[in-house]
Protein backbone atom coordinates (compact mmCIF):
# COMPACT_ATOMS: atom_id res chain seq x y z
CA UNK A 1 0.00 0.00 0.00
CA UNK A 2 1.02 3.31 -0.86
CA UNK A 3 1.68 6.33 1.42
CA UNK A 4 -0.96 8.51 -0.52
CA UNK A 5 -3.88 5.20 -0.48
CA UNK A 6 -2.64 5.39 3.76
CA UNK A 7 -3.23 8.95 3.67
CA UNK A 8 -6.67 8.77 1.82
CA UNK A 9 -7.96 5.63 4.43
CA UNK A 10 -6.50 8.23 7.31
CA UNK A 11 -8.47 11.06 5.61
CA UNK A 12 -11.86 8.92 5.59
CA UNK A 13 -11.44 7.19 8.95
CA UNK A 14 -11.23 10.74 10.06
CA UNK A 15 -14.24 12.17 8.71
CA UNK A 16 -16.39 8.93 9.52
CA UNK A 17 -15.32 9.02 13.18
CA UNK A 18 -16.52 12.86 12.99
CA UNK A 19 -20.19 12.64 11.06
CA UNK A 20 -20.44 9.38 13.86
CA UNK A 21 -19.73 12.14 16.25
CA UNK A 22 -21.90 14.24 14.84
CA UNK A 23 -24.75 12.10 14.54
CA UNK A 24 -24.27 11.05 18.33
CA UNK A 25 -24.67 14.90 18.99
CA UNK A 26 -27.77 15.32 17.04
CA UNK A 27 -29.28 11.74 18.48
CA UNK A 28 -28.86 13.28 21.76
CA UNK A 29 -29.83 16.60 21.20
CA UNK A 30 -33.51 14.99 19.35
CA UNK A 31 -33.63 12.86 22.66
CA UNK A 32 -33.72 15.19 24.71
CA UNK A 33 -35.73 17.76 23.17
CA UNK A 34 -38.26 14.50 23.40
CA UNK A 35 -38.14 14.50 26.67
CA UNK A 36 -38.71 18.08 27.28
CA UNK A 37 -41.68 17.82 24.70
CA UNK A 38 -42.96 15.04 26.41
CA UNK A 39 -42.59 16.52 29.80
CA UNK A 40 -44.36 19.86 28.82
CA UNK A 41 -47.55 17.06 26.86
CA UNK A 42 -47.65 15.55 30.31
CA UNK A 43 -47.78 18.67 32.09
CA UNK A 44 -50.58 20.28 29.85
CA UNK A 45 -52.58 17.53 29.95
CA UNK A 46 -52.81 17.57 34.08
CA UNK A 47 -53.44 21.09 33.51
CA UNK A 48 -56.06 20.52 31.14
CA UNK A 49 -57.36 17.94 33.39
CA UNK A 50 -57.09 20.02 36.52
CA UNK A 51 -58.93 22.65 34.52
CA UNK A 52 -61.54 20.10 33.32
CA UNK A 53 -62.07 18.89 36.75
CA UNK A 54 -62.54 22.12 38.38
CA UNK A 55 -65.35 23.24 35.43
CA UNK A 56 -67.08 20.25 36.14
CA UNK A 57 -66.90 21.01 39.97
CA UNK A 58 -68.63 24.74 39.16
CA UNK A 59 -70.91 23.16 36.91
CA UNK A 60 -72.15 20.86 38.85
CA UNK A 61 -72.38 23.03 41.91
CA UNK A 62 -73.99 25.68 39.84
CA UNK A 63 -76.61 23.36 38.81
CA UNK A 64 -77.28 22.23 42.27
CA UNK A 65 -78.10 26.22 43.03
CA UNK A 66 -80.28 26.12 40.08
CA UNK A 67 -82.15 23.42 41.37
CA UNK A 68 -82.76 24.63 44.33
CA UNK A 69 -83.38 27.88 43.24
CA UNK A 70 -86.10 26.20 41.02
CA UNK A 71 -87.60 23.85 44.52
CA UNK A 72 -87.95 27.48 45.88
CA UNK A 73 -90.14 29.03 42.97
CA UNK A 74 -91.66 25.35 43.01
CA UNK A 75 -92.75 25.83 46.36
CA UNK A 76 -93.60 29.79 45.91
CA UNK A 77 -96.01 29.04 43.33
CA UNK A 78 -97.68 25.64 45.00
CA UNK A 79 -98.25 28.57 48.10
CA UNK A 80 -99.44 30.74 45.93
CA UNK A 81 -102.30 28.88 44.53
CA UNK A 82 -103.47 27.59 47.84
CA UNK A 83 -104.01 31.07 48.93
CA UNK A 84 -105.77 31.85 45.50
CA UNK A 85 -107.33 28.44 46.07
CA UNK A 86 -108.15 29.72 49.52
CA UNK A 87 -109.76 32.63 48.70
CA UNK A 88 -111.63 31.45 45.63
CA UNK A 89 -113.55 29.00 47.70
CA UNK A 90 -114.48 31.88 49.97
CA UNK A 91 -115.32 34.16 47.17
CA UNK A 92 -117.74 31.62 46.40
CA UNK A 93 -119.35 30.63 49.22
CA UNK A 94 -120.08 34.66 49.94
CA UNK A 95 -121.49 35.13 46.80
CA UNK A 96 -123.61 31.81 47.28
CA UNK A 97 -124.63 33.26 51.19
CA UNK A 98 -125.45 36.71 49.30
CA UNK A 99 -127.81 34.82 46.88
CA UNK A 100 -129.65 32.89 50.14
CA UNK A 101 -129.86 35.97 51.87
CA UNK A 102 -131.53 38.02 49.15
CA UNK A 103 -133.85 35.35 48.01
CA UNK A 104 -134.99 34.85 51.69
CA UNK A 105 -135.15 38.79 52.18
CA UNK A 106 -137.42 39.34 49.04
CA UNK A 107 -139.48 36.86 50.05
CA UNK A 108 -139.79 38.04 53.82
CA UNK A 109 -140.53 41.47 52.02
CA UNK A 110 -142.80 40.52 50.01
CA UNK A 111 -145.97 42.06 51.69
CA UNK A 112 -144.00 44.90 52.63
CA UNK A 113 -143.30 45.70 48.71
CA UNK A 114 -147.17 45.85 48.37
CA UNK A 115 -147.86 47.69 50.16
CA UNK A 116 -145.24 50.73 49.11
CA UNK A 117 -145.52 50.04 45.65
CA UNK A 118 -147.39 53.23 44.69
CA UNK A 119 -145.49 55.19 46.56
CA UNK A 120 -141.82 53.94 45.31
CA UNK A 121 -142.16 52.46 42.18
CA UNK A 122 -141.08 55.58 40.31
CA UNK A 123 -138.03 55.90 42.57
CA UNK A 124 -137.12 52.27 42.61
CA UNK A 125 -137.04 52.36 38.76
CA UNK A 126 -134.47 55.25 38.96
CA UNK A 127 -132.09 53.10 41.52
CA UNK A 128 -132.29 50.26 39.04
CA UNK A 129 -131.88 52.22 35.87
CA UNK A 130 -128.61 53.60 37.13
CA UNK A 131 -127.56 50.60 38.87
CA UNK A 132 -127.54 48.18 35.93
CA UNK A 133 -125.69 51.30 33.92
CA UNK A 134 -123.11 51.70 36.69
CA UNK A 135 -122.58 47.75 36.81
CA UNK A 136 -122.47 47.34 33.03
CA UNK A 137 -119.54 50.20 32.86
CA UNK A 138 -117.65 48.36 35.76
CA UNK A 139 -117.48 44.98 34.49
CA UNK A 140 -117.04 46.25 31.13
CA UNK A 141 -113.94 48.01 32.15
CA UNK A 142 -112.81 45.08 34.08
CA UNK A 143 -113.40 42.83 31.47
CA UNK A 144 -111.04 45.06 29.11
CA UNK A 145 -107.86 44.53 31.58
CA UNK A 146 -108.12 41.34 32.26
CA UNK A 147 -108.19 41.16 27.99
CA UNK A 148 -105.33 43.54 28.06
CA UNK A 149 -103.50 41.43 30.72
CA UNK A 150 -104.30 38.72 29.02
CA UNK A 151 -102.57 39.96 25.60
CA UNK A 152 -99.61 41.22 27.09
CA UNK A 153 -98.96 37.92 28.95
CA UNK A 154 -99.66 36.34 25.60
CA UNK A 155 -96.97 38.25 23.60
CA UNK A 156 -94.39 37.64 26.44
CA UNK A 157 -95.19 33.68 26.41
CA UNK A 158 -94.72 33.62 22.63
CA UNK A 159 -90.83 35.67 22.64
CA UNK A 160 -90.14 33.52 25.38
CA UNK A 161 -91.15 30.67 23.70
CA UNK A 162 -88.81 31.94 20.47
CA UNK A 163 -85.81 32.23 22.89
CA UNK A 164 -85.82 28.54 24.27
CA UNK A 165 -84.94 26.21 21.95
CA UNK A 166 -81.06 26.01 23.93
CA UNK A 167 -83.10 26.54 26.84
CA UNK A 168 -85.12 23.25 26.48
CA UNK A 169 -82.02 21.07 26.09
CA UNK A 170 -80.14 22.12 28.75
CA UNK A 171 -83.38 22.59 31.71
CA UNK A 172 -85.77 19.92 30.08
CA UNK A 173 -86.94 19.04 33.54
CA UNK A 174 -87.53 22.86 34.80
CA UNK A 175 -89.32 23.32 31.69
CA UNK A 176 -91.60 20.57 32.00
CA UNK A 177 -92.76 21.69 35.89
CA UNK A 178 -92.46 25.09 34.50
CA UNK A 179 -95.42 23.91 31.99
CA UNK A 180 -97.67 22.22 34.08
CA UNK A 181 -97.70 25.15 36.72
CA UNK A 182 -98.36 27.83 34.36
CA UNK A 183 -101.07 25.14 32.82
CA UNK A 184 -102.70 25.34 36.37
CA UNK A 185 -102.54 29.18 36.90
CA UNK A 186 -104.34 29.24 33.33
CA UNK A 187 -106.53 26.88 34.38
CA UNK A 188 -107.24 28.92 37.47
CA UNK A 189 -107.48 32.15 35.76
CA UNK A 190 -109.87 30.14 33.07
CA UNK A 191 -111.93 29.47 35.99
CA UNK A 192 -112.00 32.45 37.73
CA UNK A 193 -113.19 34.17 34.59
CA UNK A 194 -115.69 32.26 34.20
CA UNK A 195 -116.91 32.67 37.52
CA UNK A 196 -116.94 36.56 37.06
CA UNK A 197 -119.56 36.23 33.27
CA UNK A 198 -121.53 33.50 35.59
CA UNK A 199 -121.66 36.45 38.47
CA UNK A 200 -122.40 38.97 35.31
CA UNK A 201 -125.15 36.58 34.05
CA UNK A 202 -126.74 36.61 37.37
CA UNK A 203 -126.45 40.62 37.91
CA UNK A 204 -128.01 40.95 34.68
CA UNK A 205 -131.18 37.94 35.33
CA UNK A 206 -131.80 40.07 38.57
CA UNK A 207 -131.89 43.43 36.94
CA UNK A 208 -134.28 42.44 34.38
CA UNK A 209 -136.62 40.24 37.10
CA UNK A 210 -136.60 43.69 39.21
CA UNK A 211 -137.95 45.54 35.88
CA UNK A 212 -140.31 42.95 35.86
CA UNK A 213 -141.73 44.11 39.29
CA UNK A 214 -141.40 47.68 37.92
CA UNK A 215 -140.14 48.57 41.83
CA UNK A 216 -137.17 47.50 43.71
CA UNK A 217 -136.94 48.93 47.32
CA UNK A 218 -133.55 50.13 48.67
CA UNK A 219 -132.70 47.20 50.53
CA UNK A 220 -132.90 45.28 46.97
CA UNK A 221 -130.25 48.15 45.50
CA UNK A 222 -128.00 47.68 48.67
CA UNK A 223 -127.78 44.12 47.42
CA UNK A 224 -126.92 44.60 44.15
CA UNK A 225 -123.85 46.62 45.46
CA UNK A 226 -122.61 43.76 47.92
CA UNK A 227 -123.07 41.60 44.64
CA UNK A 228 -120.89 43.98 42.72
CA UNK A 229 -118.43 44.34 45.29
CA UNK A 230 -118.09 40.59 44.92
CA UNK A 231 -117.52 40.85 41.17
CA UNK A 232 -114.65 43.43 41.82
CA UNK A 233 -113.25 40.73 44.08
CA UNK A 234 -112.93 38.10 41.82
CA UNK A 235 -111.67 40.33 39.18
CA UNK A 236 -109.03 41.09 41.53
CA UNK A 237 -108.31 37.51 41.90
CA UNK A 238 -107.90 36.98 37.98
CA UNK A 239 -105.36 40.14 37.72
CA UNK A 240 -103.48 38.39 40.45
CA UNK A 241 -103.43 34.92 38.89
CA UNK A 242 -102.18 37.15 35.96
CA UNK A 243 -99.28 39.00 37.94
CA UNK A 244 -98.32 35.39 39.42
CA UNK A 245 -97.91 34.21 36.15
CA UNK A 246 -95.74 36.75 34.81
CA UNK A 247 -93.57 36.71 37.91
CA UNK A 248 -93.18 33.04 37.00
CA UNK A 249 -91.91 33.95 33.55
CA UNK A 250 -89.87 36.44 34.78
CA UNK A 251 -87.97 33.82 37.15
CA UNK A 252 -87.83 31.70 33.61
CA UNK A 253 -86.16 34.66 31.80
CA UNK A 254 -83.51 35.06 35.09
CA UNK A 255 -82.60 31.27 34.84
CA UNK A 256 -82.18 31.73 30.91
CA UNK A 257 -80.20 34.26 31.15
CA UNK A 258 -78.15 32.70 33.75
CA UNK A 259 -77.49 29.35 31.70
CA UNK A 260 -76.68 31.83 28.54
CA UNK A 261 -73.67 33.54 30.77
CA UNK A 262 -72.91 30.21 31.90
CA UNK A 263 -71.86 29.17 28.42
Amino acid sequence: MSDAEADVIRESETELRDINTSLRQSLDEALNAKEIALTEVSAAQDTAKEHMNRVKADSVLEMGKMEARMNRVKAECMLEMDKMKARVGDLAKHNDETVRNYDARAVEMGSVWQTNLALHAEQNKIIVDLMTQMLKLQLQQQTDTADRLSEALEDEKMKSIRQDSYYRDVMQTLQDMTKVLSADKLAYATQLKNKLRDNQDKTLAMTEAKKKMIQVPWRLAAAFVRVEIQDRLVAKAIVKVMVTKSRLEKVRGRLRNKDTMMT
